[in-house]
């Protein structure tokens, strides 16, 4: 391997860094690091209330559930915010 091949362009120490973070105790800015881990530059960055997700909880059922009839998939209520800081856990 190369000395300065980071193609990751830092990510993996982003994620320990959050990581690190989550266990000493400041979690919720925990999961904010790790959802804006994959693109730290990303602007604005992700949060559990501003991640893309508009309108009410009852809207946004009611979206989920025309997309659902409309494709016939299953869709399950969430946020991008939601998907990025579980899936990087």
């Amino acid at each position: 391997m190369s000395s300065n091949d980071n193609q990751g362009d830092g990510l993996f120490a982003r994620e320990v860094a959050a990581a690190k973070e989550a266990a000493t105790g400041n979690v919720a800015q925990a999961a904010i690091d790790v959802a804006n881990a994959p693109d730290s530059s990303q602007q604005p960055q992700l949060t559990p209330t501003s991640d893309g997700a508009s309108g009410s909880t009852q809207e946004q059922a009611k979206a989920i559930q025309a997309k659902e009839k409309a494709t016939g998939m299953h869709f399950m209520p969430g946020s991008r915010f939601d998907n990025y800081a579980w899936g990087w856990c």
